[in-house]
């Protein structure tokens, strides 16, 4: 009978280590989960702020896009100017001439 108390006493021991070992290499998952929610958390924040840099370019972009055409309007219409300025000067030599011949 002692021996059967043994044996079963030394299976406990067994079962015992074996189930702390259970718990320790959970509880280690446990604190890895962990860990990479955490570093899954962070990386999504980071995609959100990334994502809102691209937006505030785009956005940037488009004012910047919008800017450039309206300068080009502008130039466009200086170069109109200029060319009716260079007329009128044509015209005003034409007739400072004319003046000129007559006297």
């Amino acid at each position: 009978m002692r021996s059967l108390i043994d044996g079963v006493s030394y299976q406990l021991a067994g079962l015992r280590q074996a189930t702390g070992e259970v718990v320790q290499g959970s509880l280690e998952l446990s604190q890895r989960t962990e860990e990479q929610t955490a570093n899954v958390e962070q990386t999504a924040a980071s995609m959100e702020q990334l994502q809102a840099t691209i937006k505030k370019n785009a956005d940037s972009s488009q004012v910047s896009f919008e800017l450039a055409g309206a300068a080009s309007a502008v130039a466009s219409q200086g170069g109109v100017v200029a060319g009716q300025v260079a007329t009128t000067m044509e015209q005003i030599s034409a007739s400072s001439r004319k003046i000129g011949d007559i006297s």
